[in-house]
């Protein structure tokens, strides 16, 4: 999780593939390792730390397509309920369609197509 790393100078920097779960990154080559780290872009600090307050009911009611790499709609739950709050949410959504694309947490690098086709088909 992001919260994991340090905030320094009021960013987070990226921290280099090797400091994630091999999971997430087992799908992804050696050569798009190197050529994703030069161009990452610093994420000012203030957003992955500060909370967002959502206070409108509705939100639950507009259906929610989640593309997964490595959880399906029995295990997303599960792994879900360990999260306080997120947990909660998730549990309020009225309409869910988890579509588990079998990938790291990157699929955009490591199966561009056919996560794209996945992509287009969840916006219609």
């Amino acid at each position: 999780m992001i919260s994991e790393f340090p905030v320094d100078d009021g960013v987070v920097h990226f921290p280099g593939w090797d400091s994630f779960d091999a999971d997430d990154v087992a799908d992804i080559d050696d050569d798009t390792r190197r050529r994703t780290a030069k161009q990452v872009v610093d994420v000012p600090g203030r957003v992955p730390t500060s909370p967002v307050t959502l206070g409108d009911d509705r939100r639950f009611a507009i259906p929610v397509t989640i593309l997964s790499g490595q959880l399906d709609a029995e295990a997303l739950p599960r792994v879900l309920a360990d999260w306080g709050a997120y947990a909660a949410e998730f549990g309020r959504l009225d309409d869910v369609e988890v579509v588990h694309l079998g990938s790291g947490h990157w699929p955009q690098f490591s199966q561009p197509a056919e996560f794209s086709k996945k992509l287009v088909a969840a916006v219609r």
